[in-house]
């Protein structure tokens, strides 16, 4: 993991529609973040291999959000064609 360090930023305006991205300014806090991608097969290898039930949430389900789903059997699988995006 590597250290993203906070500041104030501004943000906005979206053009496409300033009315619901009005410009302001946003204060993020220092934040730790992954140096590479873990894909969603990679995930649901270590929730199988760990027990990592509380690592998993249930709208991971949602093929639009990330495609993990439980198989009836309680292991972890991905959504068919998600195994190579990134979690």
């Amino acid at each position: 993991m590597v250290k993203i360090r906070g500041g104030t930023y501004s943000i906005g305006p979206d053009e496409t529609d300033p009315e619901e991205s009005p410009q302001g300014t946003v204060t993020v806090r220092d934040f730790y973040i992954d140096r590479y991608e873990v894909t969603i097969m990679e995930f649901v290898r270590f929730l199988n291999e760990s027990g990592g039930e509380q690592y998993y949430e249930a709208d991971m389900a949602n093929p639009d959000f990330c495609g993990i789903v439980r198989t009836l059997g309680g292991a972890f699988a991905a959504v068919p064609g998600k195994d190579y995006y990134p979690v």
